[in-house]
């Protein structure tokens, strides 16, 4: 009978020792989760301190776009006055003329510089846009977890 009872409690306190180990474990595991999210947490700000920057960066971008497109109004415009005037003699038509060509040419070299501008602000978006929900989809998986 004192045998008997001497072997429960050596079953129970191995079944203790178990369920202890097993809470250990899951508490490293959360401790784990935990410290990832952090990380993960930091890195999301991190990615958000940068694309605030990059929509600084994008809005400025935007601002010198706005007044290129101005500009390019502007030479849009001295280009149409330029050639108006070459109608008046042949020296002058052609001096026009080649006014004329280097505006172009830098109205479409502005014309570039804004669409990858703006190509690029739209790549960054969507990259913030895929940590956050990577982000909000691991906070469910630890609070499941946690559960």
């Amino acid at each position: 009978s004192e045998l008997k009872a001497q072997k429960r409690i050596v079953e129970l306190l191995e079944k203790s020792s178990s369920q202890q180990k097993a809470v250990d474990e899951a508490e490293s595991q959360v401790r784990a989760m935990r410290l990832n999210t952090t990380e993960l947490e930091l890195k999301v700000q991190d990615l958000e301190s940068k694309h605030q920057s990059s929509q600084i960066k994008g809005f400025d971008e935007k601002e010198r776009a706005d007044r290129m497109h101005e500009d390019m109004e502007r030479l849009r415009l001295e280009v149409d006055r330029h050639k108006s005037r070459a109608d008046g003699a042949e020296k002058e038509r052609d001096a026009h003329m080649e006014a004329g060509k280097r505006h172009e040419e830098e109205l479409k070299r502005k014309t570039a510089e804004i669409g990858e501008h703006l190509s690029r602000i739209e790549r960054q978006a969507k990259d913030v846009n895929a940590l956050r929900e990577e982000l909000r989809q691991r906070g469910g998986d630890v609070r499941q977890h946690e559960e």
